[in-house]
């Protein structure tokens, strides 16, 4: 069975801040890593649990995937993979993303 990917507002608007830093140094390096970022919640449809339980929240369905430095953290719920957001790895998870989860 696969699962629909939602993206959260919250998620698209880190996505989008993420770009625009890298877009002052790359705006063809942005475009990628943007796509690539997409391209790696893709493939949550068929395998939603194959990132690592956050350390940090410590729930099964709130789960990281890593793509280069940053982390992208998501929700898996019933058939959905609902991305909450994505966060340098260096940075600490801000507290607000225990509030994007259902």
């Amino acid at each position: 069975m696969a699962f629909r990917i939602v993206w959260t507002d919250h998620a698209w608007t880190d996505l989008d801040q993420i770009a625009d830093y890298i877009a002052k140094g790359s705006k063809a390096y942005a475009s990628a890593f943007v796509r690539q970022i997409i391209a790696r919640a893709d493939t949550l449809e068929l395998f939603p649990f194959a990132g690592a339980i956050v350390p940090e929240i410590n729930r099964d369905d709130i789960r990281e995937t890593f793509i280069k430095k940053y982390r992208m953290i998501y929700q898996v719920v019933i058939n959905e993979v609902r991305i909450l957001a994505v966060v340098h790895g260096a940075r600490e998870l801000p507290t607000t993303i225990v509030d994007r989860v259902s």
